[in-house]
């Protein structure tokens, strides 16, 4: 995920398109005084959203589940515009079907860039391999 540095406004924030396994699971190291090392669930991840007290508002998971996304990204709303980027919808979902036998579920997730812990966990869970990245659109 790309860092900004410097004033961003609260509205900034990207959307990401992530595939993963309902399985998937880390081992957080925590460098706070004494070390330790947290198991982290895909689970905790969208807990930890769900009930997110970091004030970054836009950060959310938009639509969970694989058939979920998949409707996500072909609805449009009720002035005909699509909910994400009509213009690569059909490649990401080639991308998505090409993907569901090692990643069987999907997500959208809305990072704002001031959340740099959903944004660290994130990136560990790309960096295990346990979520792979299928698209970004950055607002």
């Amino acid at each position: 995920m790309r860092e900004r540095n410097g004033y961003v406004s609260n509205s900034s924030s990207s959307s990401f398109v992530l595939m993963y396994r309902d399985d998937s699971r880390i081992a957080l190291d925590g460098r706070s005084g004494n070390r330790f090392v947290c198991d982290f669930t895909v689970s905790d991840l969208l807990e930890l959203i769900s009930h997110s007290n970091t004030g970054c508002s836009d950060t959310e998971i938009v639509v969970n589940g694989y058939e979920n996304v998949k409707s996500y990204l072909t609805e449009k709303d009720e002035y005909g515009y699509s909910n994400y980027d009509e213009e690569h919808s059909d490649a990401i979902l080639k991308k998505l079907e090409q993907n569901r036998n090692d990643y069987p579920n999907a997500m959208v997730l809305s990072l704002e860039y001031h959340d740099k812990a959903v944004e660290k966990i994130v990136n560990a869970f790309m960096e295990s391999g346990e979520f792979i990245l299928i698209d970004k659109i950055e607002r």
